[in-house]
């Protein structure tokens, strides 16, 4: 356990949301408090309701010059916490430049600021503690997070950088890293935010984890096993999880996905190639079924790589709407990706998904496609 009394701490970040609270959390414990941020009325106003003793150095950390006169006024310290954030949730195709540049040059370069103005005499001295805040948007890329999941990205490897540098030296790195905290940054969000947390209880996290010795936090801690499993998936698996792909607005229009009349195939005439192929229903049967026999891997895998790029993209479409990974809306957008990510052998890629026969019935059932003659005809062959 740490000892806190008699410490002095900067805290960058102090005015609003975590910051705040966690500022009131380490005077309880008895640190002596540095307290920057731009607002110094609400830093004034923090410092008299804090119990303990407390100095107020106003920083922009978009400014070097800011920067390291709060550094000479917070003086000698035992400790840093980098706390400053600033977030507007916005995807790609609403890029804000100016808003964008703003949660770069804050959530990390103005990190890196404040890091240059302290880490250096703590490395001389053999002594220090330097707290990060990342957050749970920084594991992998997110829809709807540029900007802001980018630079916890960078601010997170920063964390990483140091550990493996300063691990010994007597000077301790740590990394919080967050979900949804009810501030007047999240109160930007229009969308369900799960697990979200109070600024007080997650300041309470983050405090008992800064008095461990543990390098890595992240909290609440079911809902960051998510985010900490998503890096283990491969590409195409997260992008469909956290990212469905989203149809062209030229390409919104649902594909028909009944068999033409006579014709026992799945697909839509009179588009473009990639969207055009049929394949036979009849094969979609023979896989569910040979799927299920056991002892007829070896044939089944012979039997899907047989197919041509159009019927195997169509049959790995409909097992993904067969498990969930798209609508039957979306069939379009399935069978889209099927095509961009078929970047393994298609047999290897469906022979190796669990419960493919269940699936690729469940997606036929899902397009409303009646199976029952095909289903007859295997039997009868």
């Amino acid at each position: 356990m740490r000892q806190w009394q008699g410490k002095r701490y900067w805290l960058v970040g102090a005015s609003e949301g975590l910051g705040r609270a966690l500022a009131g959390r380490m005077s309880r414990a008895g640190v002596e408090l540095v307290l920057s941020a731009r607002s110094e009325p609400r830093l004034r106003e923090l410092a008299e309701s804090l119990p303990g003793r407390a100095h107020v150095a106003p920083v922009d950390v978009r400014d070097m010059a800011s920067v390291r006169e709060a550094a000479v006024a917070a003086g000698e310290i035992d400790g840093v916490v980098y706390l400053a954030g600033a977030y507007w949730p916005q995807p790609a195709q609403a890029w804000d430049g100016d808003q964008v540049e703003a949660m770069c040059d804050i959530n990390f370069t103005g990190a890196a600021r404040v890091l240059g103005a302290v880490v250096p005499a703590m490395v001389a001295r053999g002594a220090g503690h330097v707290v990060l805040t990342g957050s749970l948007a920084g594991f992998r890329g997110l829809p709807g997070a540029i900007g802001y999941g980018a630079s916890k990205a960078g601010l997170m490897h920063l964390a990483e950088s140091m550990q493996a540098d300063l691990r010994g030296s007597g000077v301790e790195v740590q990394l919080v890293n967050p979900g949804f905290i009810r501030t007047r940054l999240t109160e930007k969000n229009s969308f369900t935010m799960p697990f979200i947390m109070e600024p007080e209880a997650a300041a309470t996290l983050m405090f008992d984890h800064m008095g461990t010795g543990r390098f890595a936090k992240s909290f609440p801690a079911l809902f960051s096993r998510v985010f900490r499993y998503s890096r283990f998936l491969p590409g195409w698996a997260y992008y469909r999880l956290f990212a469905p792909r989203r149809a062209a607005p030229e390409a919104a229009l649902p594909v028909s996905l009944a068999p033409r009349r006579g014709s026992g195939d799945i697909g839509a005439s009179g588009r473009s190639r990639r969207m055009s192929p049929e394949i036979s229903i009849k094969k979609v049967v023979h896989t569910i079924f040979q799927s299920r026999e056991p002892g007829r891997a070896k044939e089944l895998h012979a039997f899907i790589d047989a197919l041509n790029e159009d019927e195997q993209a169509h049959l790995t479409a409909i097992a993904w709407i067969g498990r969930g990974a798209f609508e039957a809306e979306d069939y379009e957008s399935a069978l889209a990706t099927a095509y961009s990510e078929a970047t393994t052998p298609t047999a290897d890629y469906l022979m190796g998904m669990p419960h493919l026969g269940e699936n690729l019935e469940s997606g036929l059932e899902a397009l409303g496609i009646d199976v029952t003659e095909a289903e007859e005809d295997f039997f009868d062959r």
